[in-house]
């Protein structure tokens, strides 16, 4: 399954990276249904985030739902239960609504940007990944 998900989302990447934005959105409303209508609200209500730290330009994504905060690596990875259940266990979806977020987050460029030091960085990945255990 993680071949399949890692196809789907290199798919998904070519498709989105011509689109326009509208072209781009309507592609993963299409695609997703209710998972990108959660999405779109999440991004239109700002609660994603991109953290970059600095000197070294890391970046970290998260985003804020219903009951926390969660980590997203764009296109493989988020902290949610939803994602652990519904893309790993289950294998019924390639992505949850908030990697979703994310990528309609990039692609409007609609997102909080939080800039910090490097030495912050494992605080804030140590926090997001506590807040789900």
């Amino acid at each position: 399954m993680a071949a399949v998900i890692a196809q789907t989302a290199l798919l998904l990447q070519q498709r989105l990276s011509t689109a326009s934005e509208e072209e781009a959105i309507k592609t993963i409303a299409d695609m997703y249904g209710s998972r990108a209508k959660r999405a779109l609200e999440a991004v239109m209500q700002g609660k994603v985030k991109k953290y970059v730290f600095t000197p070294s330009g890391d970046v970290i994504w998260c985003v804020v739902g219903r009951e926390r905060e969660y980590l997203v690596i764009p296109y493989c990875y988020c902290s949610c239960e939803d994602h652990l259940m519904s893309v790993v266990v289950n294998r019924s979806v390639p992505f949850c609504y908030h990697i979703l977020a994310v990528l309609v987050a990039q692609i409007t460029r609609r997102y909080k940007e939080i800039v910090g030091e490097d030495l912050t960085y494992y605080r804030v990945i140590r926090e997001l990944l506590e807040s789900t255990l």
